[in-house]
């Protein structure tokens, strides 16, 4: 499985569903912070997920989105992020 690079606004894009350890590869070429146990700041996640900052935000209020926490800030963890994109996959003909 491929993460395709982009410009460092851009989603990051894989064929099939990235692993966690493919994620943090890619941020890390991006320079974003990862930390050990596999957390993200807003902007990753943004990145990871193809939407702004602020409509994380607006999700985060309206009970929507990734599973998230604050711990000082918000916070996404790279599994949480792929569990939530699986979930928005939506299968030919339905």
């Amino acid at each position: 499985m491929t993460i395709t690079a982009r410009a460092n606004s851009h989603p990051i894009t894989s064929t099939g569903s990235p692993t966690v350890a493919e994620l943090t590869a890619e941020l890390v070429a991006r320079e974003h912070h990862v930390t050990p146990d596999g957390r993200v700041l807003d902007k990753a996640a943004a990145m990871v997920l193809g939407v702004t900052e602020g409509t994380l935000r607006n999700w985060r209020s309206q009970g929507k989105g990734p599973s998230h926490f604050r711990l000082g800030r918000i916070w996404y963890r790279l599994c949480d992020l792929i569990e939530y994109i699986e979930r928005q996959r939506q299968e030919p003909g339905r």
